[in-house]
């Protein structure tokens, strides 16, 4: 977030707390009855603040701590990539490893859906399914119709993927619904966010960002408190503002007391 952004924002919640305080002040004015009313908009006041202003801010905390954590890291990180095989792979793999900051890029698993099979053809898949492409390294069977395939390097998964729905569709008159392949990205830690925004094509969605740095970010964030904690935090904020708001003025008096009897005291 812009940094002026969260200048703004801060300064709003800040004027939301005064104002806060400036009812309280008035409690003299508007009457001790109405100490639970001034109570209360404390409290309401400070979860908007807190749920408009200080969340959002508060939502960010993750990518500040990534840039941090990327200036000392100097690792690598992987970005997984979900991509038709309907498109050119091959087309964007060759183009991805082009971009600065990449070190490598593979196709990591084929995943195919398909119409209804048994589970007998399940079990049969398992085996026959590897033996019908050199290019397949393994395969895992998903009770809701999906296979997995997992590619040997440098194979083409659209062809192997067209392959398959022509066998699929060959011994069991199974048809291939939708098939997707999952890239796996080796990036530097200080380019990943440089490479997720101009992977090539628009067809390609960054899945999960791994490695050692998003790691570092989500043992963070187990510390932190969660988001509506911290609203609910800002309306206890707003509350305890509105409590010191009326007590001021008994508080003055208390020190008026004291200094009429230290003065007293002294004469």
């Amino acid at each position: 977030m812009d940094t002026v952004i969260v200048i703004v924002m801060l300064v709003l919640f800040i004027f939301l707390m005064v104002f806060v305080f400036s009812i309280a002040l008035l409690t003299p004015i508007i009457g001790k009855k109405n100490l639970l009313f001034v109570l209360s908009i404390g409290f309401v006041v400070g979860l908007v603040g807190g749920g408009f202003l200080i969340a959002p801010l508060y939502n960010d905390v993750p990518d500040i701590a990534r840039s941090i954590y990327t200036l000392n890291d100097g690792g690598t990180e992987i970005i997984n990539v979900n991509i038709s095989t309907q498109n050119n792979v091959d087309g964007f793999i060759t183009d991805t490893e082009k971009l600065n900051g990449v070190n490598s890029v593979q196709s990591s698993a084929v995943i195919i859906t398909t119409t209804p099979f048994t589970n007998d053809w399940a079990d049969s898949f398992q085996t026959r399914i590897p033996e019908s492409n050199p290019g397949i390294a393994s395969v895992t069977v998903i009770p809701n119709n999906t296979i997995i395939l997992t590619v040997q390097n440098n194979s083409d998964p659209s062809a192997i993927s067209n392959n398959l729905g022509d066998w699929l569709n060959l011994v069991d008159n199974v048809t291939l619904l939708n098939s997707n392949v999952m890239i796996a990205v080796n990036v530097d830690s200080s380019q990943v966010e440089s490479v997720s925004n101009n992977l090539p094509g628009n067809e390609s969605v960054v899945t999960n960002i791994t490695g050692p740095v998003e790691n570092n970010i989500a043992n963070l964030m187990k510390t932190f408190p969660s988001s509506n904690e911290i609203i609910l935090l800002c309306g206890l904020l707003g509350l305890f503002i509105g409590f010191v708001g009326l007590s001021v003025d008994g508080m003055y008096q208390v020190w008026e007391r004291i200094r009429n009897w230290l003065i007293n005291w002294k004469n």
